[in-house]
């Protein structure tokens, strides 16, 4: 049991680790909100692709 325990803690992620996550996330949110403005199978995004580096 004590094995197993120290093995999961070496996974466990650090404070620095958890920021590290928490600002990759937010860069990749940001080409999220992109992604599916450019989706759109119903209407012309042409037109939206010109602005896309400015939102980014």
């Amino acid at each position: 049991q004590k094995r197993k325990g120290k093995k999961l803690e070496s996974i466990y992620l650090t404070p620095s680790e958890w920021i590290l996550i928490n600002d990759i996330k937010c860069v990749l949110e940001s080409f999220q909100i992109v992604v599916e403005g450019l989706s759109g199978s119903n209407y012309p995004t042409l037109a939206k692709a010109y602005n896309t580096p400015k939102a980014l």
